[in-house]
């Protein structure tokens, strides 16, 4: 008996915890249900090969050290119990060994192996695999002038396939005793921990979600351009800790007006900004917006040290 466990993980760059745990929870609901094989297709929305998922299906665990996207994934997701299969492997080549991109929702902004095809290696053996692109020059017109969807492909996800056949009757055992249950509650500390961060922190990692956006190089550009509006220096405070505070909303002094024309300008800058917002993919305007709530969490932080700086001793 085949077991097919069909996935669209949660899409947000830096919630590996929380992929990883509903692969837990899919895998999970096999337990009791006899099989001798497993299949797991979908959108991963995250690298094949160089993500904790793809470590958690092939390990069974996830390396506290571990890197997603360009940087750390938590340190809870090495807490997560393993799946209890032996010999998952996938059926297309790691965004390492060359696995080339199925998502591209406008030219240039191609991202690498993120729907992806796994299977129980002792069970099955992968005979074929689809090729993803009719051929070169369909894949350079997606890339570079049409992205997707287009009107071959329909969708803003490119389809991936492969064949398997069984191995012998001998290797197919009942897949269903060595999965055990096991919880997919999130660690108590979870999410107390995203609240306990520094300014400098959140700062950090927007700048890194920012960089890791799929973005082009004239978007880019935008968005530097008409977010550095809102980007105002710091000289409230003595000058060792003098630094340059990032905000999604302009920031006056205490107790100063902005100026009609500094209103409208500033209103200029938020029309360019939602106008691009408008225009990126879904997933990235979910990084730019989490991006600017990081910026404008570290800004009220920051604010605060500033005001118990300069209270009396």
């Amino acid at each position: 008996m085949l077991a097919v466990v069909n996935v669209h993980l949660q899409g947000h760059y830096s919630e590996s915890l929380v992929r990883v745990k509903q692969l837990q929870g899919s895998l999970n609901s096999l337990a009791q249900k006899p099989h001798h094989a497993l299949v797991i297709a979908g959108d991963f929305n995250c690298p094949n090969g160089a993500s904790a998922c793809s470590a958690y299906l092939a390990f069974g665990s996830v390396p506290a050290t571990l890197l997603e996207w360009g940087r750390s994934v938590s340190a809870e997701v090495s807490l997560v119990a393993s799946h209890g299969y032996d010999g998952l492997v996938s059926a297309l080549p790691s965004v390492t060994q060359g696995g080339d991109f199925t998502y591209c929702t406008s030219p240039g902004n191609c991202v690498d192996g993120l729907d992806q095809i796994w299977f129980t290696s002792a069970s099955l053996t992968a005979t074929r695999r689809r090729e993803i692109f009719r051929s070169s020059a369909e894949r350079h017109s997606i890339a570079t002038e049409t992205g997707l969807p287009c009107a071959a492909n329909p969708s803003d996800h490119l389809p991936v396939g492969a064949v398997f056949a069984w191995c012998t009757e001998d290797q197919c055992r009942d897949l269903s005793q060595s999965c055990p249950a096991t919880s997919t509650s999130l660690p108590v500390d979870y999410d107390r921990a995203a609240t306990t961060r520094t300014a400098e922190e959140l700062f950090v990692e927007a700048e890194q979600l920012i960089e890791a956006c799929p973005l082009t190089e004239d978007e880019r550009k935008e968005f530097s351009d008409v977010t550095a509006s809102f980007v105002r220096p710091v000289t409230q405070i003595p000058p060792s800790n003098a630094a340059e505070v990032l905000s999604d909303s302009p920031v006056k002094p205490r107790g100063s007006r902005p100026s009609n024309e500094e209103i409208e300008f500033y209103k200029a800058q938020k029309a360019r900004r939602d106008a691009l917002l408008a225009r990126v993919s879904y997933e990235t305007r979910q990084m730019l917006e989490c991006a600017l709530r990081l910026r404008k969490k570290g800004e009220k932080i920051r604010q605060e040290e500033i005001k118990h700086a300069a209270l009396p001793p």
